[in-house]
């Protein structure tokens, strides 16, 4: 009996190592730059361009920063008045933070063109 229950394990081992395959990898060690295979959807592209639009009640300076507090572009808005800043940013940043008149605005980087109106 114990044989049979040995002959079982090692039956049912082998049958799930045999069914364990991985998909083989196209040229997976190329030699030249000529081998490497890079898919046609592959973004090259390492920063993305927006242009904002901002508007404010006063005359105050507004910041474009980073959630880590780098600054990207610092201007004087005049009230009421359209303030247009043009950014180039690292392509991993979803959002910045908009700096003015004692806001502190999370805007998300949803478009290339955005405008955004303090109150």
């Amino acid at each position: 009996m114990k044989t049979v229950k040995i002959f079982f394990i090692v039956l049912v081992s082998l049958a799930a190592f045999n069914s364990c395959q991985k998909e083989p990898i196209p040229n997976p060690d190329p030699k030249t730059m000529d081998d490497l295979v890079i898919a046609s959807t592959f973004d090259w592209k390492t920063t993305s361009d927006y242009v904002l639009t901002l508007q404010g009640p006063v005359n105050r300076v507004v910041m474009v920063t980073a959630a880590d507090g780098t600054i990207y572009k610092k201007g004087m808005m005049v009230a009421n008045q359209p303030y247009e800043v043009k950014l180039t940013l690292p392509a991993y940043e979803k959002t910045v933070d908009l700096k003015y008149n004692g806001q502190i605005v999370e805007l998300a980087l949803a478009s290339a063109k955005i405008t955004y109106l303090f109150k």
